[in-house]
């Protein structure tokens, strides 16, 4: 299977500056998914659509996740004009996009986001993606960064949106958040977070909204984390 066949060109209408540009896609049915990491990290083999799916403008700058590109209020466009457009540097990416590519769209819709003040699970949404990024590069450090600021705009907007926000309801919000408090090494929270999933897992009017498998990941990483737990208290108790 050639590059060729499995990207193609799409025309997109920026709706900042409303000039088009054309960017690669990844054709949906030659995608192909081998499974997910235990932060719901999608894994592909071959061409990995997460690298296409950060948008940016290369003529003002604007960039977004490719579901909501156009989604933008006429505020948040004079921000990206008033802020972003100035400064940028007129840039193009080639069709088939590199990791250091895919990597730099998701900064500059970080970017976007931060001039736009957009809701906590976006903003986490994107760190979430940026975190992926360094794990696909191999940079444990700078994914701990990025991973730790999602875990805080998660809790965010656990408590500050009415969820489901997209595809982010409540039930994979509480677990993303003890998934990624166990990465950072906050084992306690992430026992309590995955017990309060675990919690509501059983109660009858909740057992067709938590899917079965949230709940036994929830329950394989409870065990997981009060293993690092005690491994923690172990070490320091040398």
């Amino acid at each position: 299977m050639s590059e060729l066949e499995v990207l193609y060109r799409e025309k997109v209408d920026c709706p900042v500056c409303e000039l088009d540009f054309e960017m690669g896609k990844v054709r949906t049915k030659m995608v192909r998914y081998s499974g997910q990491d235990t932060d719901l990290c999608p894994i592909y083999e071959g061409e990995n659509p997460l690298y296409y799916d950060a948008i940016v403008c290369p003529y003002c700058g604007f960039a977004n996740i490719g579901t909501s590109f156009e989604r933008i209020t006429r505020r948040e466009k004079t921000a990206v004009k008033d802020i972003i457009t100035p400064k940028w540097m007129p840039r193009d990416y080639e069709i088939a996009r590199t990791l250091d590519q895919a990597t730099e769209a998701y900064k500059i819709v970080l970017l976007n986001y931060q001039v736009r003040h957009v809701p906590a699970s976006d903003m986490a949404k994107i760190c979430m993606r940026l975190g992926w990024m360094y794990r696909f590069k191999g940079d444990s450090v700078t994914e701990f960064k990025y991973m730790e600021r999602a875990y805080q705009y998660y809790q965010d907007a656990f408590s500050k949106e009415n969820l489901p926000v997209g595809k982010l309801d409540e039930f994979s919000c509480m677990y993303l958040i003890g998934e990624l408090a166990r990465r950072i090494g906050h084992y306690q929270e992430s026992i309590t977070w995955f017990g309060k999933l675990i919690s509501k897992s059983v109660i009858p009017a909740n057992k067709d909204k938590i899917p079965n498998n949230i709940v036994e990941m929830a329950r394989d990483q409870t065990t997981l984390a009060k293993k690092e737990l005690l491994a923690e208290s172990n070490k320091h108790q040398e």
